[in-house]
């Protein structure tokens, strides 16, 4: 368990390198391409090794790299948790929306938000002194913090025009029109909205103060809000969005469905454990009804016994996973109170060589094969029978091993009956193909071998 643990710990940490690694692509290019335009004869007066170099050591010293890199990772995050969300089937809103596309937009259009605010502050009189340099500069925007509030302020209302294309698109056009009505009514109704809303929006981006008769925040750095630039720059938002908004939408469809299946599974798994304990608890009870009967002395410690079982078999027959050692002992109090029903006609050897207490399996997997080893070869038999137990657990696999004498009775087979099914089919939801389970006769002996990938 622990060096199945450390894989899954150091295949996180590689993933989570990946947004670190782009960050500092992105970073690199960017000082390349200063670099190069510095160079009068490119490429023949260039080392390419020793500027690669530079710029690498440029990329990593500027805050550039670190916003980028912080703004990737947080949404490698993010990524991370809708991920977590669906596999552990969490119904928290918040999780949710932390995964969200929503929210992946959002922290992008907030750090465009910070980064064109941060430019601005730099520049003194932006709009008439471009083209601007592309400086971020943290303590500046920090001494003069109401300059950083006015330019804040509106970049964020041109960052939530654009969300509203997105939301529109998303939820409006692409769930409704297109779902309902297909992509020709979708089609339509887009280039309807979009004539319609981009020369509204285009005439509040002009309220704000920024502006100025020479130079607008406009596509089309006018005060023309009908110009074609304007037109093409809301329809190129509302073409880049289509695909994402698609791609992730048939994503979580995909998630929603296997979510569907995976609840399917599960109540099949229940509904199997329902049908293993009754089937044990009808075996027992007959047993101790012979023994009142009887007026047997063996009655009592016999019903004691069963109490155990019950107990464990409520509190933790239901669970999804519980400790080996608690599951061995288990089986143990069980074969004690078979030998008490049974009497002296069955000898049987335990071998148990499990020291990871670390170890947990699904319940209720181990009885059933001890359970058919007394009733196909124990049970029939009136001469005297014999059960060899093992349990090992050998690195990342446990190995659970029954042996009983065969009945003399004909037709004895430990593949009948609804028990050994059941098992499979438990095995199979639970384990996939981390497990095998053979069961078949060795001469004298009936041999079932379970083995599980821990």
């Amino acid at each position: 368990m622990a060096q199945l643990n450390w894989k899954n710990l150091k295949a996180y940490g590689q993933s989570s390198l990946l947004p670190l690694v782009t960050a500092l692509a992105i970073a690199i290019f960017s000082s390349l391409q200063v670099i190069v335009s510095s160079v009068d004869d490119f490429p023949s007066s260039l080392d390419f090794g020793e500027a690669l170099f530079d710029a690498m050591i440029v990329a990593v010293a500027t805050p550039r790299f670190w916003i980028i890199a912080g703004v990737l990772t947080l949404l490698h995050w993010m990524h991370l948790a809708y991920q977590h969300v669906f596999k552990h089937q969490i119904r928290a809103s918040w999780l949710r929306f932390l995964g969200s596309l929503d929210t992946a937009l959002i922290v992008l259009l907030t750090a465009w938000v910070w980064v064109m605010t941060s430019i601005f502050v730099f520049n003194p009189d932006p709009m008439r002194n471009q083209p601007l340099e592309p400086t971020i500069d943290l303590e500046l925007m920090a001494q003069q913090w109401t300059l950083t509030l006015h330019y804040f302020w509106q970049f964020l209302i041109m960052a939530a025009v654009v969300f509203i294309y997105y939301w529109m698109n998303r939820y409006q056009f692409i769930r409704k029109v297109l779902q309902r009505h297909g992509v020709y009514v979708y089609l339509l109704s887009s280039t309807l909205w979009l004539l319609i809303t981009y020369p509204l929006f285009a005439y509040l981006v002009l309220q704000l103060p920024l502006n100025i008769p020479e130079q607008t925040l406009l596509p089309s750095e006018d005060h023309n809000i009908f110009a074609g630039m304007n037109l093409f720059t809301a329809v190129t938002v509302w073409a880049l969005s289509t695909p994402f908004i698609l791609a992730f939408e048939r994503q979580q469809s995909a998630k929603e469905v296997a979510e569907l299946q995976q609840g399917k599974a599960e109540a099949e798994l229940k509904m199997l454990q329902q049908q293993v304990n009754p089937h044990f608890l009808f075996n027992m009870l007959n047993g101790l009804y012979a023994l009142c009967l009887t007026g047997s002395s063996k009655a009592a410690p016999m019903l004691l016994k069963l109490s155990d079982l019950l107990r464990y078999l409520v509190y933790q027959g239901q669970s999804e996973r519980v400790p080996l050692s608690e599951e061995l002992a288990y089986l143990q109090n069980y074969v004690e109170l078979q030998q008490m029903r049974i009497g002296h006609r069955c000898q049987v050897i335990w071998t148990i060589d499990v020291k990871q207490k670390e170890v947990e399996i699904a319940p209720m997997l181990l009885i059933m094969l001890v359970e058919n080893a007394f009733k196909h070869g124990i049970e029939p038999n009136p001469e005297m029978g014999d059960i060899t137990i093992e349990a090992k657990v050998a690195r990342t696999e446990f190995v659970f091993c029954c042996c009983n004498s065969v009945a003399s009775t004909p037709n004895q087979t430990l593949s009948s009956g609804i028990g050994l099914k059941n098992l499979r089919r438990r095995l199979e939801l639970t384990y996939g193909s981390q497990h095998s389970l053979q069961s078949k006769r060795s001469g004298s002996q009936w041999i079932a071998e379970l083995r599980i990938t821990l």
